[in-house]
């Protein structure tokens, strides 16, 4: 009988993005977790009017977004203290995103990506002569504002705050809701790094739901696609991934009040999204 074959770890290159994580994590004194704006998500704008949410835009780009995807969350968590820049290397972020060849196809890719975040309105890149590239922040929601410019970066919490003083407070406060992101997704097993754009793009719609005091998330498939305007096929391939990488679980619930149920009638059942043990410690270790 022939041995069972070994496991095989992560590729080089997940090693040195796990490195590349910590090393920013402590260096730069990163909190547990990165912020993200609902609207970076979900398919609203200022008024609560349906609009293409960034996310979207980025993933469903022929050729796949999963590059700028992570590259964009990257900067959200280096770039979350005043005055909301970076001025790291391309080949560096490469590195830090786990691509092959950082200082050539790697480093490639990231500037590919960066000229399509600012084409979204998520980035401005500050060219330099002769020196790095100062990349800003913006506002998660894309896009511009009624004045036909873009949404210049500020803290979610800072800008809901804002918001209580204004007349608009509906809409300007909801759009600035935010969800947390465990930095440990990128430090200890580099899974957001090592995802495909499916299984990320589900992680931020599962977080963007989940609460504290209410873990468990369902949608039915109406409300998942007017919400987030993505795929049902989109919507399994990065579930089945999320189960298979052991960070959620879905398990059958019957739709309806118990004991309200016909007899012979059949049952409606939902899916709903649990976190597992591993990905609950990360959220509760994000503070």
């Amino acid at each position: 009988m022939n041995a069972p074959a070994p496991r095989k770890g992560p590729p080089a290159e997940m090693l040195e993005a796990k490195k590349a994580a910590e090393d920013l994590a402590s260096r730069a004194g990163r909190r547990g977790f990165l912020i993200v704006r609902r609207s970076f998500v979900q398919l609203f704008d200022d008024d609560n009017h349906r609009a293409e949410a960034p996310l979207k835009a980025i993933v469903s780009r022929r050729g796949g977004g999963g590059v700028p995807l992570k590259l964009y969350l990257g900067l959200l968590w280096l770039c979350s203290s005043e005055p909301f820049t970076s001025e790291i290397r391309a080949a560096r972020w490469a590195g830090l995103l786990g691509l092959p060849d950082p200082q050539g196809q790697g480093k490639r890719r990231v500037a590919e990506a960066l000229t399509l975040l600012s084409k979204l309105n998520l980035v401005v890149k500050h060219e330099r002569p002769g020196g790095v590239s100062v990349i800003e922040l913006l506002d998660e929601s894309g896009g511009l504002n009624r004045k036909g410019e873009a949404r210049r970066y500020t803290r979610p919490y800072d800008a809901a705050q804002a918001a209580k003083s204004t007349r608009r407070v509906r809409g300007s406060r909801y759009s600035n809701w935010y969800f947390k992101i465990p930095a440990k997704l990128w430090t200890d097993k580099a899974e957001i790094q090592q995802m495909s754009t499916s299984a990320l793009t589900m992680l931020l719609a599962y977080l963007s739901e989940a609460k504290p005091n209410q873990p468990d998330v369902w949608w039915s498939t109406s409300a998942f696609e007017n919400r987030y305007g993505l795929s049902p096929a989109m919507r399994t391939r990065g579930t089945n991934e999320l189960v298979e990488r052991g960070l959620l679980s879905v398990q059958k619930a019957p739709v309806g009040t118990p004991g309200k149920r016909r007899s012979f009638a059949p049952e409606r059942v939902r899916n709903v999204y649990k976190p597992t043990r591993r990905l609950s410690g990360y959220m509760k270790d994000e503070n």
